[in-house]
């Protein structure tokens, strides 16, 4: 996911109504609350929040946002996954490597301190 398509995303999400949301026939929205309602053609609606573009925008673009936001997470996931499986593997090296330091160190103090006698 590009950074342009997740701040798209992210725009949409700010700039809709606030949640909870709920579904019902009725549209009682309230400033915490937008209830979302079956609009029936041909029947007249008052103003409304839900009709607001921002609204409108969200939830017509949710059906390909949330979908993209999954697959994003499942990326990240499997890359968080890759690199802990990395990181175990450097870490295992990183102990033999201070392993040989340290009989390389006592070998060596042991060379000098027999030179030196």
């Amino acid at each position: 996911m590009t950074r342009e398509e997740l701040d798209a995303i992210k725009a949409r999400c700010n700039n809709a109504i606030p949640g909870p949301w709920k579904y019902g026939e009725d549209f009682c929205t309230t400033k915490e609350m937008l209830v979302l309602g079956i609009v029936y053609p041909g029947r007249d609606y008052p103003e409304h929040p839900f009709y607001e573009t921002c609204n409108i925008d969200f939830i017509v673009n949710s059906r390909q946002d949330v979908p993209a936001l999954i697959a994003e997470v499942e990326r990240l996931q499997n890359k968080r996954d890759r690199d802990a499986a990395k990181h175990e593997q450097l870490s295992i090296m990183l102990q033999s490597i201070i392993r040989d330091l340290e009989r390389l160190e006592k070998y060596y103090a042991g060379s000098l301190t027999s030179a030196t006698m």
